[in-house]
């Protein structure tokens, strides 16, 4: 069995001189627009595999607009 979704994924690299480069990194899947905002690469990863877990008809699970 192959199961496909959507991401779109968006990365900033915030800049301040009294704390080290940080990156913040939002996610949404584009089928249902359920969204999670992450500090690394590794939490996306994460959530767009449990995402892709629930499988294309499994909405009513799906998180909304999840924010960290």
């Amino acid at each position: 069995m192959k199961l496909y979704s959507s991401f779109l994924v968006r990365c900033w690299l915030i800049h301040d001189q009294s704390q080290d480069e940080r990156s913040l990194i939002d996610v949404e899947h584009v089928q249902t627009g359920g969204h999670k905002r992450v500090a690394n690469l590794t939490e996306a990863e994460e959530w767009i595999f449990a995402v892709c877990r629930r499988g294309p008809t499994d909405t009513q699970n799906m998180p909304e607009r999840e924010e960290t």
